[in-house]
């Protein structure tokens, strides 16, 4: 197969050669995925050096799988730079009678109540990507951004039906996150590959780390659409000093996704 003329960029004066994948050479792509998880999560709540909860979720009847959609776009502004955008919620929920009293955010829940639980976590991503070597078959690249995590929690404890307390914790947390990334064309139709990023952040009154991995498959199904999935973990780590109240969260989100590709090609 013959190399097509080179396309000069407008803004740019640079050029993307053409790829034994087009997948590889896109200038343009849209996807939207619907991800089947299974989120776990641990929330600890300090009130002094002494006195530490912890409140595991799915004790408190949290749902243990949850489907949830998610959206990105990605241009490629050359054989070597290319901006991603992605936005994925998450809400989980729940009830259950507590076997013990515990403490959040200042508030007791009591010993045989009925507790309500609401988890929504909101992730908005940011990322410039660089190929530091490719080929007509291969791209190994690195990638930097911005993972914004927008989490709010929300207990509610009743006792004969009637709310005896409630409590809620809200925040946003900008996590900036490193990776690498690698993907290789098996023919013009199929695709593979797999990315793992990792940092984390002290700022004002919470630190966090995320570390994220993936590998993926997509087949090309015309000149515009393709066909994937790619399985993914997530490990999402906050603690928050408001003092005198401390809270923290591990959450781990492992699964799999089916998604639809736009794309245009250069």
């Amino acid at each position: 197969m013959k190399y097509l003329p080179l396309l000069l960029l407008p803004f740019t004066g640079q050029s993307l050669a053409e790829s034994f994948h087009a997948g590889l050479s896109d200038r343009w792509q849209f996807d939207i995925s619907i991800l089947s998880q299974e989120p776990t999560a641990k929330v600890r709540s300090t009130q002094s050096p002494d006195r530490e909860t912890e409140i595991d979720l799915k004790r408190l009847g949290v749902d243990d799988r949850e489907t949830a959609g998610q959206i990105g776009a990605r241009y490629r502004i050359n054989d070597k730079w290319r901006t991603v955008l992605a936005y994925s919620p998450l809400n989980v929920s729940g009830t259950n009678t507590t076997d013990r009293s515990f403490n959040f955010a200042g508030k007791t829940f009591p010993l045989s109540s009925s507790v309500s639980t609401d988890l929504e976590l909101k992730t908005y991503i940011f990322a410039m990507d660089y190929a530091f070597q490719s080929s007509d078959t291969t791209e190994w690249g690195v990638g930097a951004g911005v993972h914004a995590i927008d989490l709010s929690i929300e207990f509610e404890g009743n006792l004969n039906d009637l709310t005896v307390v409630s409590s809620e914790d809200d925040l946003l947390a900008p996590l900036p996150n490193l990776r690498i990334y690698m993907k290789h064309a098996l023919s013009e139709k199929w695709l593979v590959g797999g990315s793992l990023g990792w940092l984390g952040a002290d700022i004002d009154n919470y630190r966090g780390d995320l570390m994220i991995a993936s590998v993926f498959v997509n087949y090309r199904v015309s000149e515009n659409w393709t066909f994937g999935a790619r399985y993914q973990g997530i490990d999402i780590n906050l603690k928050i000093d408001n003092s005198p109240d401390q809270e923290a969260y591990d959450i781990r989100l492992p699964g799999i996704a089916l998604n639809l590709t736009y794309s245009i090609p250069n």
